[in-house]
């Protein structure tokens, strides 16, 4: 039974069908994709008629495991957090578990950098300068190192969210892997098929690969 339908069929784990693919040789050092790359391979460039330096290009990439990842981990987020409306339960919590501490700050800048001076007048005085008798006092929210409430708030829901992602991922990590992993497979095995395929110069081949380049 080869490695896939041992995936399939959940007799081995995403995790070491992945660790195994790894450790396989790179397709192009095989034979049979030599072979079949010469049986393909045209004697121009099909984009400029060169016949100089001519490789089978690609024209269709295999996605990525760690990117289907992402995408399947998104999609799954995004129902989890329509079917109990975050943004409802973020506003609804906010007000309950984020408690602001008081702290005293600048009345004209609101800076928190304050000094007390006691002979002086004038006996506060921030650190831009601004001289006065009492300061006020704000909500500052230490999660986010802000006095901004509504900062302090996009903040929260952004912990919110990292915490239900951890959550989620970790519950159905095999699930998700075992798909990611499968789908991520049979892209690869289209493109050994060398289906999408043209036969391109070097220079040709250079410019249409930028696009692929992060």
């Amino acid at each position: 039974m080869d490695l896939r339908q041992k995936l399939k069929t959940k007799e081995i784990c995403y995790k070491y069908a992945y660790e195994q693919i790894k450790k396989l040789p790179k397709p192009w050092s095989r034979s049979e994709w030599k072979q079949k790359r010469a049986k393909l391979i045209k004697t121009e460039c099909e984009t400029c008629g060169s016949s100089k330096k001519l490789t089978l290009q690609h024209t269709k990439q295999p996605t990525k495991f760690r990117e289907f990842r992402k995408r399947f981990i998104d999609k799954l987020l995004y129902i989890y957090f329509k079917s109990i409306d975050i943004d409802k339960l973020i506003n609804d919590s906010f007000d309950l578990e984020v408690i602001p501490e008081k702290r005293l700050c600048c009345p004209v800048c609101d800076r928190l950098t304050i000094r007390y001076r006691e002979t002086y007048e004038y006996n506060y005085i921030c650190a831009l300068g601004h001289k006065f008798k009492q300061p006020k006092i704000i909500d500052y929210y230490k999660h986010a190192r802000t006095k901004d409430k509504e900062a302090a708030k996009e903040s929260y829901a952004k912990w919110i969210k990292f915490q239900a992602k951890l959550i989620l991922t970790d519950l159905y990590d095999n699930r998700i892997g075992r798909a990611c992993l499968l789908s991520a497979m049979d892209e690869s095995e289209i493109y050994m098929s060398m289906k999408h395929t043209k036969t391109l110069c070097g220079s040709c081949a250079f410019k249409e690969d930028r696009k692929y380049i992060k």
